[in-house]
């Protein structure tokens, strides 16, 4: 079993991957696509498939007892997501000081979401 702060750490250690690959796909895409906006997609959905996969086999695959999260989960991890990140920025228009604690509140909701799933006998497969 994985105590918390291991959990943690590895969840932390996935996540900067995310982020570097984020950054990386976004600037090299971005080279050869104009639209920001879709670069931008692109390259968080390359990212944030590579952590969805990397969380479940390294962070939370002791909850998951052998299992892998499946379509559900996957889809409400987007949406989950989508959501956060927009009214975050939604928020963050109106309340500059909440602006520099959006990545933290991403990381809070993104465990919580992976810690919730991979408990539930419903989002395995």
């Amino acid at each position: 079993m994985i105590h918390t702060n291991e959990r943690l750490l590895r969840f932390g250690l996935i996540g900067i991957a995310a982020t570097l690959i984020h950054l990386g796909f976004l600037y090299g895409l971005s080279l050869f696509i104009t639209p920001l906006s879709l670069v931008n997609a692109v390259a968080f959905l390359i990212a944030c498939g590579f952590s969805f996969n990397m969380q479940q086999r390294f962070t939370f695959r002791d909850r998951l007892e052998g299992k892998t999260l499946n379509k559900l989960a996957l889809i409400l991890f987007f949406m989950i997501n989508t959501a956060l990140n927009w009214s975050g920025g939604v928020l963050a228009n109106d309340a500059i000081w909440l602006k520099p604690l959006l990545p933290l509140l991403a990381a809070v909701v993104n465990f919580l979401t992976y810690w919730l799933m991979s408990s539930k006998p419903i989002f395995r497969s």
